[in-house]
């Protein structure tokens, strides 16, 4: 998961598919469902003059946190 998102709150836009997840070893991890997350500019990156926008990343369930 990227560093500037860890922690922010985003919302679930849809399930991706099922990947196998990388982290445990090259493509030989458990497979994981993946999940579109969109998260406000303001929550990642603090307020800007260039207004509000998204961001739009795709995670594995096992960096997601229930809210």
């Amino acid at each position: 998961m990227p560093r500037y998102a860890r922690g922010a709150a985003g919302l679930v836009e849809r399930v991706q598919g099922v990947d196998a997840f990388p982290d445990i070893g090259r493509y030989q991890g458990p497979a994981e469902p993946v999940y579109s997350v969109v998260f406000r500019s303001e929550e990642l990156f603090g307020p800007s003059d260039d207004g509000i926008w998204t961001v739009r990343l795709d995670l594995f369930e096992s960096y997601l946190e229930a809210t």
